[in-house]
């Protein structure tokens, strides 16, 4: 057997200003692209002869132009062969990646694909849990199946679902048409946990579907709640092997326990305005490191990364032993750059990226220069560490997501020697989790408020939870 094997990975926040570009995707292709998913010993194992295309991964972001896409996605057809034949595809995708002019990447992917393989050989697509599936998708690929955990941890694990689900397709010689209920409610992602209740009995729904022999797959997914596109929201998509009805019902059946505890998410622990959350912050007395996070500057869900709303309230307040990591901001780090580590200068920080956030001009004590880690493994650039009184800055000449304790130590922080550590996330990685004694969430503002009925939302559908009365109170 020979599967095509890729992936293109971006998630979009359309609220955000930041516009990427082909040179912002971590990119591999050919032989060496199959390092860096998690299926390639499984299909070896399965005797699959591979055909590699591409790799591409990029922080989540604004929307990327259609010819910057169009040039991805010409990489990855280019490489699929005309003879001999293929007998599958695989692909490694994230859901909510929307391009300008196009709409959905994943299905203008799919449809590019099928154009050059046609419809008679089996396609299984890995998604996040946050993906907003359009109904065609389900035309062109034989199995979506998503991640289970957020925060996220079972990247490799929903990979190598896909693939087996389509080694399972191959040996049967089946063309199964996945099921999609698509729920009209759109949550703040980091209310939508997993591994706690009230979510918890919905994942549980669909691991059960999953014990019927005929379900390939039942997958939840909570959307994008940052893209302002039609299709956005909550869905469920139940995969059967042959028979569409049954499918019909568990997927009916999930989302109708998903939608009947909409009302109860909520945030969960510390979550309040940026003063009190710091104002709590500092209360917390020998119990390091405190985590507090610049949910509305999330460049995990696509901003900016180069707000000080947070900054600045750490200093009028005389937060100390803090670490901030970290702000977006290039001409900052070329300046520092141009310093030695023990020097101190004024300078502008933040606000170079969006128009909603503000510089701030400070007394910047340099205190090294570093390269820091990106959240996949490759290398995210220069970062500049700065001490501003009492708190201590990671600026960084991309924008970068910290979203383990490997990231902190690149850039040299020990999180054992501060009291609190800001990072620009909203819910924390489980790696950083673990480490975390307490976690607060500031409602910053920002292309990522987790106040999602604030948002200037034009395109989705409605009626729409929490936006529209009707839906409210039922």
């Amino acid at each position: 057997m020979r599967v095509l094997v890729g992936s293109i990975q971006q998630e979009t926040n359309s609220f955000s200003p930041v516009k990427p570009t082909i040179e912002d995707f971590d990119y591999l292709e050919g032989e060496e692209m199959l390092n860096q998913i998690a299926v390639t010993s499984f299909f070896q194992k399965e005797n699959v002869e591979l055909v590699p295309t591409i790799y591409a991964n990029a922080v989540p972001s604004g929307r990327l132009s259609r010819k910057e896409y169009e040039k991805l996605c010409e990489r990855l057809l280019e490489r699929i062969p005309d003879e001999p034949v293929l007998d599958g595809i695989w692909l490694y995708c994230h859901g909510a990646m929307d391009v300008e002019e196009i709409g959905s990447g994943e299905l203008y992917l799919l449809q590019k694909i099928r154009e050059k393989v046609g419809f008679n050989i089996p396609l299984t697509v890995a998604l996040d849990f946050h993906a907003n599936i359009r109904p065609e998708l389900t035309e062109y690929a034989n199995v979506i199946c998503g991640y289970r955990t957020a925060p996220h941890r079972d990247m490799k694990e929903t990979q190598i679902r896909a693939a087996q689900h389509l080694v399972t397709c191959m040996r049967k010689k089946i063309l199964p048409k996945p099921t999609l209920v698509h729920i009209p409610m759109i949550l703040a992602g980091d209310m939508v946990l997993t591994d706690l209740q009230p979510m918890r009995a919905v994942m549980d729904m669909s691991l059960s579907a999953e014990n019927d022999p005929e379900i390939l797959d039942a997958s939840v997914f909570n959307g994008q709640n940052w893209v302002d596109v039609a299709h956005a929201g909550a869905s469920v998509v139940v995969t059967a092997m042959h028979d569409t009805s049954l499918s019909q019902q568990y997927a009916n059946d999930i989302a109708a326990k998903y939608w009947e505890i909409r009302k109860d998410f909520a945030f969960l622990g510390d979550a309040c305005e940026p003063a009190e959350a710091v104002e709590r912050m500092m209360k917390y007395q020998g119990e390091e490191p405190v985590f507090l996070t610049d949910s509305g500057d999330n460049t995990t869900a696509g901003a900016a990364g180069d707000s000080t709303e947070l900054l600045e309230v750490l200093l009028e307040k005389g937060a100390v032993r803090t670490a901030f990591v970290g702000l977006t901001d290039k001409p900052a780090v070329e300046k520092l750059y141009m310093m030695e580590p023990g020097q101190t200068t004024k300078l502008s920080i933040g606000g170079t990226l969006s128009k909603t956030s503000t510089a701030i001009s400070v007394e910047a004590h340099l205190l090294r220069k570093e390269r820091i880690l990106g959240w996949d493994g490759f290398d995210a650039g220069r970062a500049a560490v700065i001490r501003i009184n009492n708190v201590d800055v990671v600026v960084t000449e991309n924008r970068s997501s910290v979203i383990s304790p490997e990231i902190l130590k690149s850039v040299g922080i020990d999180m054992l020697q501060y009291h609190c550590i800001v990072v620009k996330l909203g819910y924390l990685y489980p790696a950083l989790g673990k480490v975390a004694p307490h976690h607060i969430i500031a409602f910053t503002n920002g292309a990522s408020s987790v106040k999602v009925e604030k948002l200037p939302f034009e395109h989705i559908s409605h009626p729409m939870y929490p936006f529209d009365t009707e839906l409210q109170e039922k």
